[in-house]
C-alpha cells in the first residue's frame, strides 16, 4: 500500500498542498493579518498614550499658560516638518516632529509600551523611527542619520506612528532647537492630556491659536495687519482640535469577510480536487479489488498525515516569502491570529477530506460483490 501510495499520490500531495496554500495565504490570509495590523496599530496609537486631545498652533507662552489651567495635566509642543534625511549615504524624504518637551515624552505615541528595540546610550541628538522605516532603509538602533548637517542618532525603534505618519527628534541639543526655533515662533501642534474632559472642551470651543497670528511686521499697512487679526479673532479653531477619544471610538473592526470567503473557497476547491483523485480510474480500480478496509485507510493516513505536513510548510513558507517581498510592518498578534485562523483551515479541511475519502472507498469495498483480484488486475 505504502509503494502504490508514493507511486500514485506522492508527487500530487506536494504540488496541491504548494499551490493551494501560496494561493490561499497570499490571496486571503496575509491581507487580513496585515488589515488587522493597521487597525491594532491604529488603536495601540490612541490606547498606549496619554493624550486627551491634539490642539493646532500654539505659541510657547500659549502652551506655557495652557499647561497652568487646572485640568491641565501634561502638555507636548511638536514642530513638524518635511525633511531630506541622509540614511546610510541616501537621501529620503521623511515627515519629522521635533519637539523639546524631553520630560513628556512618555505622554506619546512614542512611549516605552511601543518601542520595539532601544539603545542605552543617552544620545545628544535622539530620533525615535517608526519600524516601517527602520526596516525599508535598514536601520539599526544607534545608527546616524543625518538632518541639515545634524548628526541624530537611532535612539528607538517603534511600532509606526499612524496618527501623524512622523519620526520623532527630541531637541536636547541647544544648537539644533535653535536652528528649529529660527524657523518658526510657534509650534505646529501640542498634545495635550488632561483630568476633566468637560473643562476641556468648553475652553477649546473659544480656543484661538496664537501661532495663526502674523506679527504686525509682515503686513505694509495697519489696515493689513487689521483685517488679519479680525479674521484670526473671529475663526472657530474648535473642529481643529482632535479628540483622541473620539478618534478611538471611530476605529471599527476588521472586516473578517475576505478571509471566511477564502477559507471557504479553500476548502471547497481541496475537497473538489480530493474527490477527482478518488474517482480516478486507476484509484477506483485498485480499491474495488481491496475487500478489506485496512489498506484503504492505511492509503489515506499517509495522505492525511502528508496533506498536513507538506500544507503547513508551503503555508508558513509563503508567509515568509511574502514579508520579504513587503516591508511594511505588521504587528505580531496580527500574524499569530491569521496563522492560527489558516492552520485551523487547512486542519479541518484536510481531516474532511480524509473521513469523505473513508466514506467513498468504504462504499467501493461495499459494492465490490462478485469480483477478484486476479479479475480486476487481469482487465488492467
Amino acid at each position: 500500500m505504502f509503494g502504490y501510495w508514493i507511486k500514485k499520490r506522492f508527487v500530487i500531495s506536494i504540488l496541491i498542498s504548494i499551490i493551494l496554500s501560496f494561493a490561499y495565504m497570499a490571496v486571503f490570509v496575509v491581507p487580513y493579518a496585515k488589515a488587522s495590523s493597521s487597525n491594532d496599530l491604529k488603536r495601540s496609537v490612541y490606547e498606549n498614550c496619554n493624550i486627551s486631545y491634539d490642539i493646532p498652533s500654539p505659541t510657547k507662552d500659549q502652551l506655557q499658560a495652557i499647561e497652568d489651567l487646572d485640568f491641565v495635566d501634561n502638555t507636548f509642543g511638536y514642530y513638524v516638518t518635511d525633511a531630506t534625511l541622509n540614511v546610510n549615504g541616501t537621501n529620503v524624504n521623511s515627515s519629522l516632529m521635533l519637539s523639546d518637551c524631553v520630560d513628556s515624552i512618555e505622554m506619546t505615541m512614542f512611549n516605552k509600551e511601543r518601542i520595539i528595540a532601544s539603545a542605552n546610550t543617552d544620545y545628544e541628538n535622539p530620533i525615535y523611527i517608526g519600524n516601517d522605516f527602520a526596516e525599508q532603509y535598514g536601520i539599526n538602533v544607534g545608527d546616524e542619520i543625518t538632518y541639515s548637517g545634524y548628526v541624530l542618532n537611532v535612539t528607538a525603534i517603534v511600532q509606526p506612528d499612524t496618527y501623524k505618519n512622523c519620526n520623532l527628534v527630541i531637541l536636547k541639543d541647544s544648537s539644533l532647537r535653535e536652528y528649529i526655533e529660527s524657523k518658526t515662533s510657534a509650534y505646529s501642534g501640542a498634545y495635550i492630556k488632561v483630568n476633566d474632559s468637560q473643562a476641556a472642551d468648553q475652553y477649546w470651543r473659544s480656543y484661538k491659536p496664537e501661532g495663526r497670528l502674523k506679527d504686525r511686521s509682515a503686513f505694509d499697512s495697519e489696515e493689513e495687519y487689521q483685517i488679519h487679526f479680525d479674521a484670526w479673532e473671529s475663526a472657530s479653531y474648535y473642529n481643529e482640535i482632535t479628540s483622541f477619544s473620539e478618534r478611538l471610538e471611530s476605529i471599527r473592526l476588521v472586516d473578517t469577510n475576505s478571509i471566511w470567503i477564502g477559507s471557504a473557497v479553500f476548502i471547497g476547491i481541496y475537497l473538489i480536487i480530493d474527490i477527482m483523485l478518488f474517482l480516478r480510474k486507476t484509484e477506483r480500480i485498485y480499491f474495488k479489488t481491496r475487500k478489506s478496509k485496512r489498506g484503504i485507510k492505511a492509503y489515506y493516513v499517509f495522505t492525511l498525515v502528508s496533506d498536513l505536513l507538506f500544507t503547513s510548510v508551503a503555508a508558513i513558507g509563503a508567509t515568509y516569502i511574502y514579508s520579504l517581498a513587503d516591508a511594511s510592518y505588521v504587528s505580531p498578534s496580527a500574524i499569530v491570529w491569521a496563522e492560527i485562523f489558516a492552520f485551523a483551515t487547512i486542519g479541518i479541511t484536510i481531516t474532511l477530506s480524509f473521513i469523505i475519502n473513508l466514506a467513498f472507498a468504504a462504499s467501493t469495498i461495499k459494492s465490490n460483490k462478485g469480483h477478484t483480484i486476479s479479475s480486476v488486475e487481469s482487465k488492467t
